[in-house]
């Protein structure tokens, strides 16, 4: 199969390709850690992407975070 074609059909299945390299991914996880370790790596990686972007669009996210926890805490 030529690059052409091959990134003709991956323009036009993009969403089936990518759930399909999670789908793989994730079953190859589970087989090889175990489901509740693949879960923790999966919520941990999901956390990451989460904050990241917080932290991305707000440089003082964690200084917020950090103050309301203070806060909470009369520290």
């Amino acid at each position: 199969m030529n690059k052409e074609k091959l990134l003709e059909y991956y323009n036009g299945h993009k969403g089936e390709v990518i759930g399909a390299g999670v789908g793989l991914l994730f079953a190859l996880s589970v087989l090889s850690l175990g489901i509740l370790r693949t879960i923790f790596i999966a919520f941990c990686v999901i956390i990451g992407i989460y904050l990241g972007k917080k932290i991305y669009e707000d440089r003082k996210y964690l200084r917020n975070i950090a103050d309301r926890i203070l806060r909470f805490f009369n520290i």
